[in-house]
C-alpha cells in the first residue's frame, strides 16, 4: 500500500500545519493584545495631558489675577491649545472673558450652574456651537475675600491625536493580521494542492509501473497458475485417499484465489475508454439484488429495498452492476450473524444516488479514509482491490463514491452518478 500512498508524506503536512496554526494563533493573539493595550492606554494619556495643561493654565491665570485684580494682565495670556476662558463671580456674572463683548453678562448656560455652585474641580468634554469637540475645565480661583470660578475651554485635537494614532495602529495591526491569515490560508491551500498533485503524479507513475508488471503477470503467472489449478483438480478427482483429496482441494482453492488476485490487479491497472450509454439505473440495481438474495437469506439477512423508477444515467452497465454487486457482497460479509441490508436509489436534482447500508460492526474512523486505496484491507485474506476498483469504475463514469460509518452501528456506502435530463 505504501507504494501508492506513503504514510510519511501524509502525516508530515498535517503535523506541520497544526504547529503553524498554533504559532499563527499565538502570534495573532499577542499582537492583538499589544495593539488593544496600546489603544486603551492612549485614552488616559490623552485625558491626563488635557488635565495637566488645564491645571497649569489655571495656576497661571490665578497668579495673574492675584497680581492684577483688574484682570488686565489676562488680556496678554495666549495659548494655541486654549479656545477661550472666563472668570465668574458667585452670582454667575462674567467679570472676565476672552471675548470682551461678554464681560458683565450673566451665565445663560443652564448646565454650568451646578459646576459654578460646586466646590472643587470639574472637567468634561463638550461640543461648542461651532461643532468642535473641546475639553472644559472649571476650577475655583483662590483670592483673598473673593469667591471666583474659572471656566477654561481647551482645544482637544492634540490630545485626540494620541488616541487617533493608537486607533490607527490598532486598525493597521488587525488589517495586517487579517491579510496575513488570508495569505497563510491561501498558501496552505496551495501547498495542499501541490502535495495532492505530487501524490497523484506519483500514483500515476506507480500505476504505469504496475501496468507493465501486470502484463508480466498475465504472461508469466496466469499460464502456470492455470496449469497448477488444472492438475490439482485432476488429482482431486482421481485420488482415492480422502486426506489426499482434501490437500488437493486446498491447492485448487488457493490457486483460484491467486487467479482472482491477478485478475483484480489487471483490472485495476488497465486503462481503456468506456462505452457510456443512457441506462435505467434502477434496473441494474434490481438485477444485482437478485444475484445476492440467496446469499443474504442463507446468512439470515433481511433485504430492504427502496428503489425509485425511471432513474436514467449515462453509465456502463457491466461496470455499474459489478460495483453494486461488490458493495452488496461486502455488506453481507459485514453481517456474519445476520442483520438488515437496505438498498435505496433515488434522484436528487441532477444526480442519481444509490445507497447501500448494513447493520454490521462498522468501520473505524481512521480506516474510512483508506478503504478506497489499493491494497488496503481489514480482511485476513482480502486483496484490498475490491473497493479501489469500484472507486475507479465510478470515477470513470463521472460519479463519486463515499462511505459514512460509526463503530458498532453499521456502514452506509453512497454512489452518486450524473443523471440524464429527461
Amino acid at each position: 500500500r505504501d507504494l501508492f500512498y506513503p504514510s510519511s508524506s501524509k502525516e508530515l503536512p498535517g503535523r506541520l500545519g497544526i504547529w503553524l496554526l498554533a504559532a499563527g494563533v499565538l502570534l495573532s493573539c499577542l499582537l492583538g493584545y499589544v495593539a488593544i493595550q496600546n489603544y486603551l492606554s492612549a485614552l488616559p494619556v490623552a485625558a491626563g495631558s488635557l488635565r495637566g495643561l488645564a491645571l497649569s493654565l489655571s495656576e497661571t491665570i490665578e497668579s495673574l489675577v492675584v497680581k492684577d485684580p483688574s484682570m488686565a494682565l489676562l488680556r496678554g495670556l495666549k495659548s494655541p491649545d486654549m479656545a477661550f476662558f472666563a472668570v465668574f463671580d458667585s452670582n454667575g456674572v462674567q467679570i472676565f472673558h476672552t471675548n470682551p463683548d461678554l464681560i458683565g453678562s450673566h451665565v445663560e448656560d443652564q448646565y454650568l450652574a451646578p459646576d459654578l455652585g460646586a466646590k472643587g474641580f470639574s472637567e468634561k468634554r463638550i461640543i461648542l456651537g461651532t461643532g468642535e469637540d473641546v475639553f472644559e475645565f472649571i476650577a475655583p480661583l483662590h483670592l483673598p475675600g473673593k469667591a471666583l470660578k474659572l471656566r477654561l475651554v481647551l482645544h482637544a485635537y492634540r490630545a485626540d491625536a494620541i488616541v487617533h494614532r493608537a486607533q490607527s495602529g490598532l486598525t493597521v495591526i488587525f488589517l495586517l493580521l487579517l491579510a496575513g491569515w488570508v495569505m497563510g490560508i491561501l498558501l496552505y491551500r496551495f501547498s495542499i494542492r501541490e502535495e495532492r498533485h505530487r501524490l497523484d503524479m506519483a500514483t500515476r507513475e506507480n500505476l504505469a509501473r504496475l501496468g507493465a508488471m501486470g502484463a508480466v503477470l498475465a504472461h508469466e503467472v496466469r499460464s502456470p497458475l492455470s496449469g497448477i489449478k488444472g492438475y490439482a483438480q485432476l488429482l482431486e478427482e482421481q485420488l482415492l485417499d480422502a486426506e489426499s483429496r482434501e490437500y488437493a482441494g486446498y491447492i485448487v482453492t488457493e490457486a483460484v484465489r491467486l487467479e482472482g488476485l491477478v485478475n483484480d490487479l489487471l483490472v485495476f491497472v488497465r486503462t481503456e475508454s468506456l462505452d457510456l450509454t443512457a441506462l435505467a439505473v434502477d434496473e441494474v440495481v434490481s438485477q444485482a439484488i437478485g444475484l445476492i438474495n440467496a446469499a443474504a437469506a442463507e446468512s439470515g439477512i433481511e433485504v430492504v429495498r427502496s428503489i425509485g423508477a425511471n432513474l436514467i444515467a449515462k453509465v456502463n452497465r457491466d461496470r455499474l452492476e459489478q460495483v453494486v454487486l461488490n458493495l452488496l457482497q461486502n455488506a453481507i460479509q459485514a453481517m456474519p450473524a445476520g442483520g438488515v441490508l437496505a438498498i435505496g436509489a433515488d434522484r436528487e436534482a441532477h444526480h442519481i444516488h444509490i445507497t447501500i447500508s448494513d447493520t454490521g460492526q462498522g468501520i473505524n474512523r481512521s480506516d474510512q479514509e483508506l478503504i478506497f486505496e489499493p491494497f488496503f484491507t481489514t480482511k485476513a485474506r482480502g486483496s484490498g482491490l475490491g473497493l479501489a476498483i469500484s472507486k475507479k469504475y465510478i470515477e470513470e463514469m463521472n460519479g463519486t463514491i463515499s462511505v459514512s460509518s460509526r463503530q458498532g452501528n453499521g456502514s452506509v456506502f453512497r454512489v452518486s452518478l450524473p443523471a440524464v435530463k429527461c
